[in-house]
């Protein structure tokens, strides 16, 4: 397959890294496995993420699925702080990302699909083939 453009060296194809979710462990998991597949100097972050991303599973499996009132304690408690470092984190990820695009793409939402990102050029809204 052809690359649109290169990160380091690493090939990049425009198109989808993670699509129809917004979850936070979602996002987490695909946009610093991409971080980690150009091998860029973002150790820390990526490192962060994934730490936070093991949490968020642990959680999910062991207390969330099985004691819902858990999940409603932890968010009143917690006032959300751990679930909105999520969030924070799914944008330092994908901050990283588009940093790194070559210019003319972005790494990011697709303009025709806010729940589809990946790597695009940065006229693709025009372009009805991505």
């Amino acid at each position: 397959m052809k690359a649109d453009f290169y990160i380091n060296g690493f090939g990049r194809v425009c198109g989808s890294v993670c699509s129809g979710t917004h979850m936070p462990e979602d996002l987490i998991k695909a946009f610093s496995d991409e971080l980690a597949a150009v091998k860029t100097l973002t150790p820390a972050l990526v490192s962060e993420a994934r730490a936070w991303l093991a949490t968020a599973l642990d959680w999910q499996t062991t207390m969330w699925d099985a004691m819902p009132e858990v999940q409603d304690l932890c968010d009143d408690e917690l006032d959300n702080t751990w679930l909105n470092r999520g969030y924070e984190l799914v944008q330092d990820l994908q901050s990283a990302l588009n940093w790194l695009a070559s210019e003319g793409f972005y790494f990011g939402a697709h303009h025709g699909d806010g729940a589809d990102f990946g790597w695009w050029r940065e006229d693709s809204e025009t372009d009805s083939n991505e």
